[in-house]
């Protein structure tokens, strides 16, 4: 009789710690699984890019917080789901965040998706949907580009200095209804050139800051 009343006394405690430890955990634990099933990755001509250092081609998913490469000649475009689409040109690398924040309570206003890109070379071009917030930034600053709070709109284009005319003539060549397109490049790369001509400006010391009248 002693044993049993031991043996009930910790499956009690045991179903205590595990219902507490689930309360504890399940919010994160869901917005985790959301995170790695949503991204999915597609390639010109389904040849494989680097995620993580590792081979990828298309049909393959990744979690938040990946290091994407894309090779010579090969494009790609990174699918996320409902919170939209980042298209990267031929020899471009990023660094691909994205987070969704909990339900709130109710009566409080949602907290948008975000989607941040480290741009470490080549061009990109983001698309969020409604409710997701995109961002782009590089090595040197970050929030070089942000969309609004509501997610939407224009998309988001940025090219690393020097990436502007052998990537438009990479992204040319490749035929692919998965990757990233040459006018899709062409623009990128146009708006991308101004961009990091400021940029440059920027880093080599000008000031743009409003002057005191």
């Amino acid at each position: 009789m002693k044993a049993i009343a031991v043996f009930v006394a910790f499956a009690v405690a045991q179903i205590s710690i595990q219902l507490s430890f689930a309360s504890t955990v399940s919010p994160s634990y869901a917005m985790l699984v959301q995170q790695q099933l949503i991204v999915r990755v597609s390639t010109s001509g389904n040849r494989p890019i680097l995620v993580n250092g590792n081979s990828t081609a298309s049909g393959g998913s990744l979690a938040t917080g990946a290091i994407i490469e894309t090779p010579d000649g090969v494009s790609a475009t990174i699918d996320l789901g409902p919170l939209g689409t980042l298209d990267l040109a031929p020899n471009s690398k990023v660094v691909l965040d994205f987070d969704c924040p909990p339900a709130p309570p109710a009566g409080t206003e949602a907290e948008p998706c975000k989607v941040k890109v480290k741009v470490l070379a080549g061009c990109v071009v983001m698309k969020t949907k409604k409710g997701t917030q995109g961002q782009i930034d590089t090595e040197q600053q970050e929030k070089i580009q942000e969309s609004n709070k509501k997610g939407g709109g224009a998309p988001l284009n940025f090219c690393t200095p020097g990436a502007g005319a052998g990537t438009a003539a990479a992204g040319a060549a490749a035929t692919t209804a998965g990757g990233i397109g040459a006018g899709t490049i062409a623009a990128a790369v146009i708006a991308g050139g101004l961009l990091a001509g400021g940029l440059i400006f920027g880093f080599s010391g000008g000031n743009s800051s409003p002057s005191a009248p």
